[in-house]
């Protein structure tokens, strides 16, 4: 079994518990400040909180360590920064007084749409969704981590140009993704050059899923709009 000890925060590589990573250069004293939750928190005495990968005014996505399955995951936290606080080293979540009943809402949407997830966790473009669960005030759910790129950089690095050839063996299986997606009512909102991931497996996978207050002008979180990305009637 891994040493929790040895396992760089980072990248949730075995780096011999060194002070800086020798694969990904992360420091093991880097501070994750509120409202963030701390590096090295345990959920559900199983899955160990690394580094924040992305925020937005819905929530907030974590590196983690699964330490049943011995392996790196993802986990989205349910935060909408405009409702919620949480204090520096703590893991409580306190909802702002007087928006109890929004963040209830919230809450219950961003967990409709881990389940809605969790249940199309064969398609072959998303990663899979196999754990959720509610603590800290607060609620999340767990996918699969693959080592990544995103479209955006991997257009850079190639050029910036696909030909159809490359275009149809990458997106191909997204289209096919999406159309199930719909028929099950789930709708993205956000696919841009930076939700759509390239793993080194070189297939292409969606993500950054939010619920609709999130890609909505005008709702009760921040928009998340991608611009140049975004539908008209998301302003």
């Amino acid at each position: 079994m891994q040493n929790i000890n040895d396992l760089c925060m980072g990248c949730m590589k075995d780096n011999g518990g060194a002070e800086v990573c020798p694969y990904c250069g992360y420091r093991e004293d880097a501070l994750q400040l509120a409202p963030y939750l701390p590096t090295k928190t345990w959920l559900e005495d199983r899955y160990l909180v690394g580094k924040l990968l992305h925020s937005n005014g819905e929530g907030a996505t974590y590196l983690g360590w699964d330490n049943v399955m011995q392996a790196p995951v993802m986990i989205r936290e349910f935060l909408p920064t405009n409702l919620t606080t949480r204090k520096d080293g703590e893991t409580e979540v306190t909802v702002t007084e007087g928006y109890e009943a929004t963040y209830n809402s919230c809450l219950g949407s961003f967990l409709e749409l881990a389940r809605a997830l969790a249940r199309q966790r064969e398609l072959s473009a998303l990663l899979p969704v196999y754990d959720i669960f509610e603590a800290n005030g607060t609620a999340y759910y767990v996918c699969e981590y693959i080592e990544h790129l995103s479209l955006r950089d991997f257009l850079a690095r190639n050029g910036g140009t696909l030909n159809w050839d490359q275009a149809r063996a990458l997106l191909m299986p997204v289209l096919s993704t999406l159309s199930a997606l719909h028929s099950a009512d789930i709708i993205h909102r956000g696919i841009s050059p930076d939700t759509l991931i390239v793993g080194k497996d070189g297939k292409v996978r969606l993500t950054g899923f939010c619920t609709m207050a999130e890609r909505t002008a005008r709702s009760s979180l921040p928009p998340e709009l991608f611009s140049g990305f975004a539908a008209i009637e998301q302003y």
